[in-house]
């Protein structure tokens, strides 16, 4: 069986949370008699040189194309985000034909990828839900782009609506996109193989763990708030991942913890930059137990590879890795957002003696070694690529018609419906900001 994945990002790019999904899978898919190649691109990756990563060709895509179709999307000026989103999802669907040659086409929901595929396709097309462009909006909305993320949500319902099949990760993304969808999801976990620690680490008795962006919806605010309420007694925290802005207001994230929680942030909770994934490990080997305070994750691969090293973990009841935690047994489950339920979880863990975060540990490696195995996630994907449905005429084919309509306007027309004092005070805002500096 011959497939196809089209995604924003494919291994070695281990830094992202799609590439990692990938990469026990595609091995695994393999032993089950499936040959694999890769067309990576987005609105952020084109142009790169094709690549073999472990016997799989990783193709790129074609600058040229990404820029042909830029201009087709032109008329979506005043969205620049989701214009550069269509323009990447459509040439990649062109520079793959439309799947051509392949038995079935697995493709990401992020940036819009999977679009053009719900409308026309020569393969058959499994649309994997990772965590999508206007669910990000949605958690985190843009100040002055709050628009552009409830189109892009908006555009995501109605393709999603007749696409063949949808696949996710999490129980959690599962049922969030069935409620909006009115229609079933099915739940296949990320599989992760289960490698030998290279690591003799004695655990660090005062020594946390988190491995996240410095970012509002990973929950940094929320470990703030409980480290805060621990006081002298809160233990050591590492924060291994890089600062973002807020999107609401162009801040540091960094920075603005630093100013809301002195207490906390830079002292008893120690931000780390990103560091090679190998140190990350050795850390992780070395942590008494490993937080993650998501208020929203797809899945978080972070936690299951910290149950796997047999590490005890703390984690949100809306990070979609909570599946496998049985609380209490297998690691400790708290209410999002709650700083006072963390807080008193991070006393009872720091009471655990040696024996109990073994037993802990052990029960969570047992319990991803069951149910991440890659052999049997990878037979339950090909089930999937067995029995999608043939292509066929597409009933949304008035999207294509609607996104890219037969008229030459000016991508700024839009501007005219605008009223001239508004449009004339807000140039004039921004003229005096660029020549200051303030703005690009």
């Amino acid at each position: 069986m011959k497939i196809l994945l089209v995604t924003p990002e494919y291994p070695p790019d281990f830094g992202g949370g799609i590439a990692k999904f990938y990469r026990d899978l595609v091995p695994a898919r393999r032993k089950q008699g499936c040959e694999i190649s890769v067309l990576k691109g987005s609105a952020f990756v084109c142009g790169a040189q094709p690549y073999e990563y472990e016997g799989v060709s990783v193709l790129t895509l074609e600058t040229a194309l990404y820029r042909k179709w830029l201009e087709q999307f032109a008329h979506f000026a005043m969205f620049p985000e989701l214009r550069r989103h269509l323009a990447a999802a459509f040439a990649l669907h062109e520079q793959a034909g439309e799947g051509d040659g392949f038995n079935a086409v697995e493709v990401t929901d992020w940036g819009l990828l999977f679009l053009p595929w719900v409308i026309q396709s020569k393969a058959q097309v499994l649309v994997q839900l990772h965590g999508s462009t206007g669910q990000i909006a949605h958690h985190e909305p843009a100040d002055g782009r709050a628009a552009e993320g409830v189109f892009a949500l908006l555009l995501e319902r109605a393709a999603l609506a007749a696409a063949p099949r949808l696949s996710s990760h999490s129980r959690a993304n599962v049922g969030w996109w069935q409620t909006v969808l009115h229609r079933p999801v099915k739940y296949l976990p990320p599989p992760l193989e289960l490698k030998v620690a290279e690591f003799d680490e004695e655990i660090r008795a005062d020594r946390w763990l988190s491995v996240a962006r410095i970012q509002e919806w990973k929950g940094p605010q929320v470990a703030c708030a409980a480290w805060e309420l621990l006081g002298k007694g809160a233990p050591r925290l590492d924060w291994i991942g890089r600062d973002t802005k807020q999107v609401a207001t162009g801040e540091s994230m960094d920075a603005s913890l630093r100013k809301n929680f002195p207490n906390a942030w830079g002292r008893k909770i120690q931000p780390i930059d990103q560091i090679p994934p190998k140190e990350v490990q050795r850390r992780m080997s070395a942590a008494k137990a490993v937080l993650v305070p998501s208020t929203w994750d797809v899945f978080n691969l972070v936690a299951a590879e910290a149950m796997a090293m047999g590490r005890v973990v703390v984690i949100s009841d809306c990070a979609g890795a909570a599946d496998l935690v049985q609380h209490g047994v297998s690691g400790f489950v708290f209410p999002k957002g709650d700083a006072a339920a963390l807080a008193e979880l991070v006393r009872q863990v720091d009471k655990l003696n040696p024996d109990e975060l073994r037993e802990i540990g052990q029960c969570a490696a047992e319990t991803v070694r069951e149910r991440l195995d890659p052999d049997r996630i990878a037979a339950g994907k090909l089930e999937l690529y067995r029995n999608l449905p043939e292509p066929v005429a597409t009933q949304v084919s008035w999207l294509r018609e609607s996104l890219l309509p037969d008229t030459e306007t000016s991508p700024l027309a839009f501007l005219g419906a605008l009223p001239l004092k508004q449009l004339t005070t807000y140039a004039a805002r921004r003229w005096v900001n660029k020549v200051l500096g303030l703005t690009d």
